[in-house]
């Protein structure tokens, strides 16, 4: 357990791919079997993934996101970063390291 796990009495299950199409299908599969209380997941973006975050929302499983420009919904329930701009997850801080 990490410590936030212990902090919070939660469970954390990490679930590696090797990047490719296929290992992220797989990930998911397992993921979606093991139903858990939520997913969270970084740098992958939705059309790698659209019918995974659909079959999550209709199982009721929130969906946290990070590190991508897509916008929260359809499966998607929470982009971590700023949004008060108008643009979600990184988006915000890639400008301002930009400028």
């Amino acid at each position: 357990m990490t410590k936030i796990d212990d902090t919070l009495g939660w469970k954390t299950n990490t679930i590696a791919n090797d990047g490719t199409p296929k290992g992220l299908t797989n990930a998911w599969a397992q993921v979606l079997r093991q139903q858990p209380d939520g997913i969270a997941f970084v740098a992958l973006p939705r059309s790698s993934m659209n019918a995974d975050l659909l079959h999550a929302k209709a199982d009721h499983i929130p969906v946290v996101d990070a590190t991508t420009t897509d916008p929260p919904g359809n499966g998607i329930t929470y982009i971590y970063g700023d949004t008060r701009s108008g643009k979600t997850g990184y988006s915000v801080y890639g400008s301002v390291m930009a400028d």
